[in-house]
C-alpha cells in the first residue's frame, strides 16, 4: 500500500507543468500583472499537495482547496467556459478522506464532459454525510455523457488517467476499495448527450 501511495503521489504530467509555466511567461510579457503571483502560488500549492510524502489521508477542505487552485490555473491557461457549483455540508470540512480523489474527477468532468460539448457547461460538486460515518461525494456535469461501455472502461481501465496527474477514475476506485473495503468506491451514472454523475463513497 505504501508503494502504491508513493507512486500515486509522484505522478504529475510534465505537459501540464510546461503549459502552465509557459502561460506564466506570457502573462509576464504581455500583462505585467499581479495575478502572476496568484497563479504561481496556486500551482505551488498543487505541487506540494501532489508530492507530499506518505500522507495517505487529507480532509474534505484540502481536497476542495486543490480543486479551486486547479480551476484557477485552468481558467487562465485554457479559458475555461464552465461554472462550478458547490454543495458541501459545513461539518464535513474537517472530515478525513483519502487523498487526491476530487480534483481528478473535476478534471475528467471538464475535459471529457464539458469541453467536447462546446459552449458553457456546469459542474456541481456535492459532499454530504451518510449513515455509519460515510461520506458521499458527487461530481455532476452537464456535458456529452457516456454510454455503458465507456462507463465500464473508465471505471476499470488503469489507463484512463487524466491530464494533470495521471490519476484516472479506476485508480481512485481501486484505492478506496483497498483502503475502506469492497463496498466503497465509485459508481457512474450517465446519459449520452445529457450528463454524467460520478459518486464516491
Amino acid at each position: 500500500k505504501d508503494l502504491e501511495y508513493k507512486a500515486l503521489q509522484s505522478q504529475i504530467n510534465s505537459h501540464f507543468i510546461t503549459t502552465t509555466l509557459n502561460a506564466i511567461r506570457w502573462l509576464a510579457i504581455i500583462q505585467k500583472a499581479t495575478n502572476i503571483k496568484e497563479i504561481i502560488d496556486a500551482f505551488s500549492r498543487l505541487l506540494k499537495s501532489t508530492w507530499q510524502v506518505m500522507e495517505h489521508d487529507t480532509t474534505i477542505e484540502k481536497e476542495l482547496s486543490n480543486v479551486q487552485d486547479y480551476l484557477f490555473i485552468q481558467q487562465i491557461t485554457h479559458s475555461y467556459n464552465c461554472e462550478i457549483f458547490y454543495d458541501v455540508a459545513p461539518d464535513l470540512m474537517n472530515a478525513p478522506c483519502a487523498k487526491f480523489i476530487l480534483q481528478p474527477l473535476v478534471e475528467n468532468a471538464y475535459f471529457h464532459g464539458i469541453a467536447p460539448k462546446g459552449g458553457v457547461g456546469t459542474i456541481c460538486i456535492s459532499c454530504q454525510p451518510e449513515a455509519n460515518h460515510r461520506i458521499r461525494i458527487q461530481v455532476t456535469d452537464d456535458g456529452v455523457g457516456m454510454d455503458q461501455e465507456t462507463q465500464a472502461s473508465v471505471l476499470h481501465s488503469p489507463e484512463n488517467g487524466n491530464r494533470f496527474n495521471g490519476i484516472g477514475i479506476s485508480n481512485i476506485h481501486q484505492r478506496l476499495r483497498l483502503k475502506y473495503g469492497e463496498e466503497y468506491g465509485i459508481s457512474i451514472e450517465s446519459e449520452p448527450g445529457s450528463y454524467t454523475r460520478i459518486t464516491v463513497v
